[in-house]
């Protein structure tokens, strides 16, 4: 098992690899189309470790911590509001600030549903906030 840092021969091969969005000697990113391919994978039943493998990494560089920890990241970051994103994701703190006629039309398509789930969720809190006023502050 591995976790350490990459050496700075791991860092080449690694970012030689088409599927590798960036990569340090302490992280790796990979590529949209690598995490679409690996959902489709293993929804087929293929074990974490092939995938990589059959993507041209060498496991033993990434190490089995790593490949564990990303093949359950992977599902989980698609079935989040955003889905799945290539490097870091940030987050809007006020999604009424999204111009969305910039926007290419499935980036604004995007943007306005997690806009939706946002403002479902901050509904429901209001909503709480507003029973517990009106009950005292206990719950009925």
């Amino acid at each position: 098992m591995r976790s350490h840092a990459f050496t700075d021969e791991e860092v080449k091969v690694l970012r030689e690899n088409k599927y590798t969005a960036f990569v340090s000697n302490s992280s790796i990113r990979f590529t949209l189309e690598f995490k679409e391919m690996f959902l489709e994978k293993k929804k087929e039943g293929v074990p974490a470790r092939r995938i990589f493998l059959e993507a041209g990494y060498d496991v033993d560089i990434l190490g089995t911590s790593r490949i564990k920890n990303l093949s359950k990241r992977i599902p989980k970051e698609a079935s989040a509001p955003c889905g799945l994103h290539e490097g870091y994701h940030i987050h809007r703190k006020r999604p009424e600030d999204a111009d969305y006629s910039r926007m290419a039309p499935e980036e604004a398509m995007a943007a306005m549903q997690r806009e939706i789930v946002y403002l479902r969720q901050e509904l429901d809190f209001i909503k709480k906030i507003i029973k517990t006023d009106s009950t005292g502050g206990q719950k009925q």
